[in-house]
């Protein structure tokens, strides 16, 4: 699955650098076209973990991108359907962890406790995955994130 974030990544930093106009629009999202396809390809338990990762990861730009992109496969596609809609969650989830992030890490593990088990289950992957994501770049995201790892192992 490194392959796929590995390929997103690099969108990232082409489309990063670049004004997108005329060739160098289409070749991004010809590049997104590739990535999405690879995506479409991998199986639910590796491209989940990847949307996790790599969505949050992403400036607005690249995630109209990504999510017209994605859009137009889901009329023929139901699984792309299901990838669209965790994708939304993921993105979703961003704002939630974003405000969470503003308060203490006692009264944002005490939100997160009130809140998560209300979640639906697609929910609450992806704000697993998307705290975990948070927690890789954050300090306080990753004491939020070993703390809710510990309550629901405990």
């Amino acid at each position: 699955m490194s392959d796929l974030n590995d390929f997103f990544m690099g969108l990232a930093e082409v489309a990063v650098g670049a004004a997108v106009v005329g060739g160098v629009a289409y070749a991004v999202s010809k590049d997104m076209d590739n990535g999405i396809n690879q995506l479409l390809k991998a199986p639910e338990d590796e491209a989940i973990p990847a949307l996790s990762d790599m969505i949050p990861r992403m400036d607005q730009d690249n995630w109209s991108l990504f999510y017209n992109n994605l859009s137009a496969r889901t009329q023929s596609s139901d699984y792309a359907q299901g990838l669209l809609v965790f994708s939304v969650c993921v993105r979703n989830t961003m704002n939630e962890i974003e405000q969470l992030l503003s308060y203490s890490v006692q009264e944002a593990f005490s939100i997160i406790i009130d809140i998560f088990p209300q979640k639906e289950e697609i929910e609450k992957i992806a704000f697993w995955g998307t705290l975990n994501t948070y927690a890789g770049e954050n300090v306080k995201a990753k004491a939020l994130f070993s703390k809710l790892q510990a309550t629901l192992e405990g």
